[in-house]
């Protein structure tokens, strides 16, 4: 589904770059980014996952990339982790 009309893409220049709370992204080049100076949002109800850095229950999946591996980013203090995809056993 296509968005309206974003920002200017730092990747493509297409003006596709749209916010979406905790980080930014494209939808034509589908290029990722989120400012340190913007506070992570909490995404879904509920405790996230142990942050590593400050202990705290707010490390929240951003997203997930293409090739599956997980982006998590703590409401509290910021730190981000990128998370291995899942190994599909057969």
């Amino acid at each position: 589904m296509a968005k309206g009309k974003g920002s200017k893409c730092p990747h493509c220049n297409n003006n596709t770059w749209h916010d979406s709370g905790s980080y930014s992204s494209c939808a034509t080049c589908g290029y990722i980014g989120w400012s340190w100076h913007t506070q992570a949002q909490a995404k879904g109800k509920g405790k996230g996952n142990s942050c590593s850095s400050c202990d705290r229950q707010t490390l929240h999946e951003m997203f997930t990339l293409p090739t599956g591996q997980k982006v998590r980013r703590c409401a509290t203090c910021n730190f981000c982790a990128i998370e291995p995809a899942s190994i599909q056993v057969d």
